[in-house]
């Protein structure tokens, strides 16, 4: 049960900066853009997921929790609001 947590903490750090890195990344064009919008919200709502079980692990831990809760909240709001931009114009 021990490694299980530190599995969790090492996917979630991972998954968020998967997200980070499709969210910056430059798209080509409209639906390239869309693609790497939607899987930046789905990476980043894997993040937040590990990262909301590794803060209930407690002690040191939450540490590596808030590395990875602070940057997928961002991804979600950034990616969603893309994502509803790209809704809106119908691409």
């Amino acid at each position: 049960m021990k490694n299980r947590a530190s599995i969790i903490a090492i996917a979630g750090l991972v998954a968020a900066l998967f997200a980070i890195i499709l969210n910056l990344a430059p798209a080509a064009d409209a639906n390239a853009g869309r693609t790497l919008a939607i899987g930046g919200l789905i990476a980043a709502l894997m993040a937040l997921g590990c990262g909301i079980v590794t803060l209930r692990k407690g002690g040191g831990w939450r540490f590596l929790a808030i590395a990875m809760i602070g940057p997928s909240v961002f991804v979600l709001a950034d990616a969603g609001m893309r994502i509803a931009l790209y809704l809106r114009q119908g691409v």
